[in-house]
C-alpha cells in the first residue's frame, strides 16, 4: 500500500531575545521541511514570534541559525516561516489541541492536524524544560501526562501510521519515560530525564556575516542537539540514512548531554525521508 503523506508541528515554547536560539531552531526546521517537498499546508508552526523584531537584534527581521562569515555568508531562516499559531496563542492547550486535531479548542480560523492512518507524522518542539514539564511562552507549562495523553488520544483517533517526536529541552526524557512501547511513536530527545540541554554558538562564537556585514548576534544562535539533527538531514539529504542512523550520529556529535531514545523502536530502521522529507514519488509502497 502507497503511504500517505508528511504532517508537522514545530513549537518554539519560548519567547524573548534570551530565546533566539529556539526561534531560530523553529525557523530552521520549517525551512528544511519545506524545501524538502514537505507540504507546507501540512506544516503547522507555533512561534511567539517577537525575537526577530526585538530591538537587540542586529539584523532586524532576520533571524540566523548557525555563525557565518565572508566565505560562506548567513542564511535567514526567519523570512519565509510560514506562522501559523503567534504571540499569545502559542500555549500548551493549543500545542495539545493541535496535536490530537481538535479543531473546537484553538481560535477560529487556526489550523490543526488533519492527518489519517496512512501518514506519517513529524513534531518538533523546542525550549526549555524541567522535570516532566516542556515551557511555554503563555499560561501552565506543557505536562507529561497532558502530553502523554493526547499522543494517546493521536493513536486512538488513528491519526499516523507513525509518528517521530524530537524534543529539544532541559531533562526533556522525563516526559517520556514509561510512555507506551506498541504505539508507533518513536521519541528521540536532546537530554535523559535528569541532564540539561545546551545552547549553541553562543557567544562569542555568535558572529553573522549578512549583506556584507559581520555582526556579533549577543544570544545563542541554536541548541546543539537541534542543530546536530537539522546539519544532519541537510547532510544526508538524499541519501538512505535510517532513524538509527541518524541517532546514532546525532547521539555522538552532542558531547554534553545524552540524547537519548522511547516508545516503539521497532521501526528505527526506516529512513528518515519518510517523516522529514517527501519523496518525489507518490506511489513508494513499504
Amino acid at each position: 500500500m502507497a503511504y500517505g503523506a508528511i504532517h508537522s508541528v514545530i513549537m518554539a515554547g519560548s519567547s524573548g531575545y534570551i530565546n533566539y536560539r529556539h526561534h531560530a531552531d523553529t525557523c530552521h526546521a520549517y525551512h528544511l521541511l519545506r524545501d524538502s517537498n514537505v507540504d507546507p499546508t501540512n506544516i503547522i508552526t507555533m512561534l511567539y514570534d517577537n525575537v526577530a523584531d526585538d530591538p537587540q537584534n542586529p539584523f532586524p527581521g532576520r533571524l540566523f541559525n548557525t555563525p557565518s562569515n565572508k566565505t560562506n555568508p548567513g542564511v535567514d531562516v526567519y523570512q519565509g516561516t510560514k506562522k501559523d499559531y503567534v504571540g499569545d496563542e502559542v500555549t500548551a492547550a493549543n500545542f495539545l489541541a493541535v496535536l490530537s486535531g481538535d479543531q473546537s479548542k484553538v481560535p477560529p480560523g487556526h489550523p490543526v492536524l488533519r492527518s489519517g492512518p496512512n501518514d506519517r507524522v513529524f513534531i518538533s518542539f523546542f525550549d526549555h524544560g524541567g522535570p516532566g514539564i516542556l515551557g511555554t511562552p503563555v499560561g501552565p507549562f506543557i505536562t507529561r501526562e497532558a502530553l502523554l495523553d493526547t499522543l494517546a488520544t493521536m493513536f486512538r483517533k488513528k491519526m499516523y501510521k507513525e509518528l517521530v517526536f524530537y524534543v529539544e529541552a532541559c531533562e526533556s526524557g522525563s516526559m517520556f519515560t514509561g510512555m507506551p512501547t506498541d504505539a508507533n511513536i518513536y521519541v528521540v530527545t536532546a537530554a535523559n530525564p535528569t541532564q540539561s540541554s545546551w545552547g549553541d554558538y553562543c557567544p562569542d562564537n555568535d558572529w553573522v556575516y549578512y549583506n556584507n556585514t559581520y555582526k556579533e548576534i549577543n544570544s545563542c544562535l541554536g541548541d546543539t542537539f537541534s542543530n546536530m539533527w537539522m546539519a544532519n538531514l541537510q547532510d544526508f539529504l538524499f541519501k538512505n540514512e535510517t532513524l538509527l542512523q541518524q541517532f546514532k550520529r546525532v547521539k555522538q556529535e552532542t558531547t554534553k548531554s545524552n540524547v537519548s531514545r522511547y516508545g516503539d523502536l521497532l521501526f528505527d530502521n526506516e529512513t528518515i525521508h519518510n517523516f522529514e522529507r517527501r519523496l518525489s514519488s507518490e506511489t513508494n509502497c513499504l
